[in-house]
């Protein structure tokens, strides 16, 4: 039985030479042909799965993003691709601006002076007191500046802004889901998203998920696991779900019949699906915004992206360089220009070789990558190699990066896993390309 790697790059290949081929490990959540560490999930020919409705891919992210000559924005994702996320907010209008329908003014004490002065005027009418007038005048227009004074300080200590509950919004796989209230109880199915409610500080709701590579934070490691089921034993044991009673599932791209069977049920499934770093961002404020913590989760979104912004302008410094990223071996398999993964490389100051390629996780000789002749050849830790390794291969020898020594092994977590730690994977892989720019 094939025990099920969620959110991992697939392992398919022998140890260096002459090892039996495993079958590839999947995660959990996805179809058969998904990675085990991809969240946007993988098979060789398509990493990121069908299109859903209005959902943009990672290739219109291609180019690195520059902050315009004068801009106001803080996050280098406010110039971006259209997110399939139309913000639908069913919630109540604050009573911020406005008194609650019925409530007089309240004036206070200036009114009643204004009350006794005019009666005073009365009085003295008869004996030519006009000199009064300009006096009087000036009390009653203290009268009402105290009285609106009054007023606005009723105002602006009632709640302000719109009500976070109830909200509906469209997920990324193109259906509407309506939170009716705070999530007290949550589901997490990808090890991504269980990082994502961990660092908005909600681990404590957190009440199951999907397997034992949740393994970040620690914490998370003690969590109930509700994977493990359907042929591949990459789908959620409904039952197990249901019986936890969560009022929110989070989860990936994938297992649309699971899912409407948990919201047969009442249960809430909203899927997540980053396509590059700019849409994880987005995604994160969307979770931030169904589980009730929009501000913690802007906080978060703000200091990865200036994490990710001080990346860009070291590299900037630098030339820009050719690489080549081993995915898994054998066969030597890479990253396609629409991947998550692909979108870091170009961040972090790298042309990948594989730019022009067709599928998501295309698969390349050493012939042509030898013609090719990438100046840093980096691997993905998943692939269970070490630098030397690589260097010992037929063949590879002869490859630019190789010979020259640039090999460089990554966490495959950091940089496949769309998480909070992502900018780790970020300010890693520059590092590997531009050593001594970026410290």
């Amino acid at each position: 039985m094939v025990r099920i790697r969620p959110n991992r790059i697939s392992s398919l290949g022998v140890a260096e030479a002459g090892g039996t081929r495993r079958r590839p490990k999947r995660e959990a959540g996805e179809r058969p042909a998904r990675s085990r560490h991809c969240d946007r999930g993988a098979n060789p020919s398509d990493a990121t799965g069908p299109v859903r409705p209005g959902k943009v891919r990672g290739s219109a992210a291609l180019a690195i993003p520059r902050a315009p000559t004068g801009s106001q924005e803080t996050y280098p994702e406010a110039v971006r691709p259209r997110s399939s996320r139309r913000e639908e907010a069913v919630a109540r209008d604050g009573l911020s601006l406005r008194r609650e329908p019925g409530a007089p003014f309240v004036f206070g004490g200036g009114r009643d002076r204004k009350e006794l002065a005019m009666k005073g005027l009365d009085r003295r009418r008869s004996l030519g007191v006009w000199r009064w007038i300009p006096a009087i005048v000036m009390l009653a227009t203290s009268a009402c500046a105290t009285g609106g004074a009054v007023r606005a300080a009723s105002q602006s200590a009632r709640p302000s802004g719109p009500a976070l509950f109830p909200v509906t919004l469209t997920d990324d796989d193109g259906v509407r889901v309506t939170i009716p209230a705070m999530p007290g109880r949550i589901v997490t199915f990808a090890p991504s998203n269980t990082e994502i409610v961990f660092a908005l500080g909600l681990g404590s709701r957190l009440v199951g998920v999907s397997g034992k590579f949740d393994d970040y934070p620690p914490q998370a490691t003690t969590v109930q696991e509700v994977g493990g089921a359907g042929e591949f034993g990459d789908q959620p044991n409904v039952e197990t779900v249901v019986a936890l009673r969560p009022d929110l599932m989070l989860t990936i791209s994938g297992g649309d019949q699971w899912k409407q069977r948990l919201r047969d049920v009442g249960i809430a499934v909203f899927t997540v699906n980053a396509t590059d770093f700019a849409d994880l961002l987005r995604d994160i404020r969307t979770v931030g915004r169904v589980t009730g913590v929009p501000q913690r989760a802007a906080a978060l979104t703000g200091q990865m992206a200036a994490r990710a912004a001080a990346v860009q302008a070291q590299v900037a410094k630098d030339t820009r360089v050719s690489c080549f990223f081993e995915a898994y071996y054998p066969p030597l398999t890479s990253v396609g220009p629409r991947t998550f993964i692909f979108d870091l490389l170009r961040r972090a100051g790298c042309d990948p070789v594989s730019a022009e390629a067709k599928s998501d996780y295309p698969e390349w000789s050493v012939d042509q990558l030898v013609a090719e002749g990438p100046d840093v050849y980096l691997v993905a830790s998943e692939s269970g190699v070490s630098p030397s390794a690589v260097a010992k291969r037929p063949g590879f020898g002869a490859i630019t990066a190789v010979r020259n020594g640039r090999i460089a092994l990554i966490d495959s977590d950091l940089v496949s896993r769309p998480g909070p730690r992502v900018v780790q994977g970020l300010e890693e892989l520059a590092r590997a390309l531009h050593p001594g720019v970026v410290p």
